[in-house]
């Protein structure tokens, strides 16, 4: 499948302008972003996120940009920015790499259009003359190159598809919601349930995470730091990290001096809205009974499996610090809660 993507995300048109000037050359896809190295810059690579492509696209299929929508994404850019320094203030500049966004014209090919359509979540379809297309607008990042993610010793901690998304069964979905989002206690039974499910679809690296844990000290010392600063992180902003792609957040062992760090290479989630703040509102909404939205359900899916992660890691190395996403009055109704994301079916 690697191959695949290599040869479909390099499929540009050698005689296009900018490829003549840049030489673009694919890494990697994340979530959001095809990821490229450009020759003569080693130190930094260029991200462009499919999802404006297509949100673009799916409003003016002809390309163009409208003002309002151009106002939109700058306010959107202004927005990650500002979530990027907050990254920086939490975890260190070390491990944020540095980055820079801009609204601006790719070059596309038909393979790369038919790809990033095949696979969009609001399923969109292509739009009439695609093969035509040349060029389209995206927000485009450059981004300090990761020394780490190429290391023999790096390790992603991502974990993979929702739950929901995998045709988890009720009753363990409520089981892992009575322990994991809320303040009861971790017990081995559940650990064998949270590893059985959150592995069935995506690539989770959780299990492999856990391993290191239990057989590496100095890893686990680095590993407990950074879930303590993630519950600090959004707690106190509200915000939560995008940790289900592969790569998004990677360890290695420093080569000279034998101990792990890590680099938050592309943990801003796609909503620019503080998820973990709406969702605790989103649950007071449907406690009493009010409606929920789509787009409020699928923030809200997003952010309990990234809060069940965080708390499993949490409560299993014995911290006293977790996400506390329940109001009071919602431990009793967790049940519901289950119910609810349980009907989300588009993420």
């Amino acid at each position: 499948m690697e191959k695949i993507h290599h040869e479909i995300f390099n499929s540009f048109n050698p005689e296009r302008e900018k490829i003549k000037l840049y030489n673009p050359k694919y890494l990697d896809k994340g979530g959001d972003h095809l990821v490229y190295e450009i020759e003569g810059h080693p130190d930094i690579v260029i991200k462009a996120s499919t999802f404006k492509i297509k949100d673009i696209l799916s409003e003016n299929p002809n390309g163009q940009i409208e003002p309002h929508l151009e106002n939109k994404i700058s306010e959107e850019i202004l927005q990650k920015n500002s979530k990027n320094r907050n990254l920086k203030k939490y975890f260190g500049e070390k491990a944020v790499l540095s980055e820079k966004r801009y609204l601006t014209k790719v070059t596309i090919s038909p393979m790369i259009m038919e790809e990033i359509f095949s696979c969009d979540w609001k399923h969109r379809t292509l739009p009439e003359g695609y093969q035509e297309t040349k060029e389209v607008w995206t927000v485009a990042t450059i981004q300090k190159k990761s020394e780490i993610i190429t290391s023999p010793t790096a390790i992603s901690f991502n974990f993979g598809g929702f739950m929901e998304e995998n045709n988890i069964e009720l009753g363990s979905l409520d089981v892992l919601n009575q322990t994991l989002l809320s303040g009861a206690g971790l017990e081995h039974s559940e650990s064998d349930l949270f590893f059985k499910n959150v592995n069935i679809v995506g690539k989770s690296n959780l299990k492999n995470i856990n391993d290191l844990i239990t057989s590496d000290e100095s890893f686990k010392n680095v590993f407990e730091d950074l879930i303590l600063k993630i519950i600090k992180y959004t707690n106190e902003t509200g915000d939560i990290m995008a940790l289900a792609g592969v790569n998004n957040l990677v360890f290695s062992k420093n080569s000279e001096s034998g101990l792990w760090e890590y680099n938050l290479i592309d943990v801003l989630p796609v909503h620019t809205e503080k998820m973990f703040e709406v969702s605790k509102k989103v649950i007071g909404k449907y406690l009493i009974g009010e409606h929920i939205d789509e787009l409020e359900r699928t923030i809200l899916v997003k952010t309990l499996n990234y809060v069940r992660v965080i708390n499993f890691f949490a409560k299993s190395l014995g911290l006293k610090e977790v996400l506390n996403i329940l109001p009071h009055e919602g431990h009793d109704n967790l049940k519901k809660l289950t119910n609810l994301v349980s009907k989300a079916k588009h993420f």
